[in-house]
């Protein structure tokens, strides 16, 4: 599933623990919504967290955006994104880079799933790989096993998007005031919400050993992440719940515009400490 933030290269260098070079986790969310809520959220929500992180020279950059034949499984929505991250990388990477540090992202998005991978050729080449492959399922209680046939044996992580929120993030779905209402917990269990659970598969592949250096796990990074996407995807409800997907795909050209307009603009956009408070420390070691 396509996984945005500013934060995203401090995340697949720390995916790996140390002395392997292959990590496989897999995330289960449960969320509030149908299948086709859900589909129309996401790809508003995407589109507006791009805006929100873009500015100062790094952020999105849309280079793609279409539909594409996925033959047995439909029609695919497709996108190729640059995301610009010359500040927000590793100072390692960055300083490689000649502080143009960019990580190319390719999505596929079916009704039932997405795949979504992430390279960077210009200084790791094919020393990186990050995939992540999703499934979504309806009126799933996130309990199934074997959705995604890549897991196997992958350690299997739950996540509570509505837990553990930072004081100084803006989108806490306990708390925000959209016709939705805020989440209260055990919300799943009371029968009054559709559900369901995005079964989400991450592998990477990394072959530089120096990431044995960073201190910080990316499994609380990833989930930070996850939670504050979906975050935002619930407190944004009352602007994309009811849209056609024409309206979110005009959306989404508009988001295109407007990117390549604003990442030339203004300072620097994005909440990386609000996501991952130690950010600081843990590049610092790099």
């Amino acid at each position: 599933m396509k996984l945005f933030c500013a934060v995203t290269v401090l995340v697949l260098a720390s995916l790996l623990q140390d002395g392997n070079a292959v990590l496989k986790k897999e995330f289960r969310t449960l969320l509030p919504f149908s299948v086709d809520e859900f589909l129309l959220g996401y790809r508003w929500s995407i589109a507006e967290s791009s805006i929100l992180e873009t500015g100062g020279g790094e952020g999105v950059q849309i280079v793609d955006d279409r539909t594409v034949d996925g033959k047995e499984e439909g029609d695919l929505h497709y996108t190729h994104r640059i995301l610009h991250l010359e500040t927000k990388a590793p100072p390692i990477f960055s300083g490689l880079a000649g502080g143009l540090f960019k990580v190319h992202e390719k999505s596929w998005l079916a009704s039932s799933g997405a795949t979504t991978q992430y390279t960077e050729k210009r200084i790791m080449g094919d020393e990186f790989e990050m995939e992540i492959r999703s499934k979504f399922i309806d009126g799933d209680d996130c309990q199934t096993e074997g959705v995604l046939s890549q897991s196997g044996s992958a350690e299997v992580i739950q996540v509570d998007f509505t837990a553990g929120i930072p004081a100084q993030q803006e989108f806490d779905p306990t708390q925000c005031a959209s016709d939705q209402g805020p989440l209260t917990p055990g919300w799943a269990r009371s029968g009054d919400r559709p559900q369901m659970c995005v079964y989400t598969y991450v592998e990477v592949n990394f072959g530089w050993e120096i990431m044995q250096l960073v201190e910080e796990r990316a499994m609380g990074a990833y989930q930070a992440i996850l939670k504050k996407f979906y975050g935002q995807m619930f407190c944004w409800a009352d602007d994309w719940a009811g849209l056609s997907e024409k309206k979110v795909e005009k959306k989404e050209m508009d988001t295109k515009t407007e990117l390549n307009r604003i990442r030339q603009e203004g300072e620097v956009r994005g909440q990386i400490e609000g996501v991952f408070p130690n950010y600081k420390r843990v590049v610092q070691s790099l």
